[in-house]
């Protein structure tokens, strides 16, 4: 904690060696990849500890999918792989993240599916009124829920939980953090 009161986090291996730095507003994940908040600015460590993705974003998928990550810069997002070498620019107002070969995205009306060098390979045939990284704009968590059609997100500061196609809210927004599920139960 700083002198204004500001609690910072970080993470320990079992043996006390520091994996990432005690230095950060909030920390999501766990074991493959470690997104992390600073200064309302995100980016990424690995599971050795390696700082991966610099905390440069706006927003940040907490999800790998096909080798890429979901970033978010000047109000725009884009692709970049796992050493922030950007693969598709920064150009969607919304952008999905991959799922075999394609991502859904959109730019102000238009919606439409890209392949991996960013290229569009259809009109939207899908009708999707959000997928789970639009659920909110302001901050959104697709993570461990996705197998359960569940997405984590934090609303006004507090994280709740909502299924992913009703929108309907499984748990209300007014926890500071959100853990794992693991075993039908949610760390709170």
């Amino acid at each position: 904690m700083d002198s204004a009161g500001t609690e910072y986090t970080g993470i320990m291996d079992e043996y006390g060696n520091i994996k990432v730095p005690i230095k950060y507003e909030s920390i999501i994940g766990e074991n493959v990849l470690y997104m992390v908040k600073l200064n309302n600015l995100w980016g990424a460590y690995n599971k050795t500890g390696e700082c991966i993705i610099p905390v440069i974003y706006e927003d940040i998928a907490c999800q790998i999918t096909e080798d890429m990550l979901r970033v978010k810069s000047k109000q725009k997002w884009g692709f970049v792989d796992l050493r922030n070498n950007i693969l598709i620019d920064f150009q969607y107002d919304m952008a999905c993240n991959f799922y075999e070969g394609k991502a859904y995205v959109k730019i102000g009306t238009s919606k439409f599916c890209i392949n991996y060098q960013g290229k569009k390979i259809d009109s939207s045939n899908w009708d999707l009124e959000f997928c789970s990284e639009d659920i909110d704009l302001v901050t959104n968590f697709a993570n461990q829920f996705e197998e359960h059609r569940l997405a984590v997100k934090l609303v006004k500061g507090k994280f709740g939980v909502s299924n992913i196609k009703s929108n309907k809210i499984i748990i209300p927004y007014e926890y500071d953090e959100i853990g794992t599920h693991f075993n039908n139960t949610i760390l709170v």
